[in-house]
């Protein structure tokens, strides 16, 4: 619906705010919470919108996904999911990340009730729209790649889908369940 109204994801500006604040604030109200009913809404990311997840072997993911980040926000939709999301610091791209029960129900674990996407308006090495983790920089992830985290060629960790992935386990299970035709496979950690 904000393509509709402001034209595809490659013609947006995201760049040209005077605060990281303004920037990710902007971005909810124009591109999301605009289209989405909301019960509460939380800029910046606060535990009122949003509970830490855990990665896939239920370990904290440590400072990932703080609360209080200026540069981030959440909200929680009337239907009881929350939302967390953040824009790069040059506008180009973000996370969003979906917990399905909202931050006062279920576990809060990646790839459980925890799920990761990503945004781009198509600045290589990503494509513009908004993607699973790990389809944004592949167009044909393999299964087998997204159990063990897609190699992005950045700094950034990849999580994969499994219990021996990294520390950030289950980044790419959306990824996973996409590929599997939306539906939960037998080999699916959970």
């Amino acid at each position: 619906m904000a393509e509709a109204e402001y034209g595809t994801m490659d013609s947006w500006d995201l760049l040209d705010f005077p605060t990281a604040f303004d920037r990710i604030q902007y971005f909810g109200e124009n591109y999301l919470t605009k289209y989405i009913k909301t019960v509460e809404k939380c800029y910046p990311v606060s535990s009122k919108c949003w509970k830490q997840p855990l990665n896939i072997k239920q370990q904290s993911l440590g400072a990932y996904l703080t609360e209080n980040a200026t540069a981030e926000s959440a909200f929680i939709a009337s239907s009881g999911y929350s939302v967390y999301y953040w824009v790069s610091a040059s506008g180009s791209n973000g996370w969003i990340y979906i917990d399905i029960d909202g931050p006062k129900k279920g576990p809060g674990i990646l790839g459980k009730d925890v799920f990761t996407f990503v945004f781009s308006n198509g600045i290589p090495p990503k494509r513009a729209g908004v993607f699973p983790k790990g389809v944004e920089v592949l167009d044909s992830p393999t299964r087998e790649q997204l159990f063990a985290g897609i190699d992005n060629g950045t700094a950034y960790p990849t999580g994969g889908c499994s219990r021996t992935a990294g520390s950030i386990a289950g980044m790419e299970c959306a990824a996973v369940i996409m590929l599997d035709g939306w539906e939960i496979a037998p080999d699916y950690p959970w």
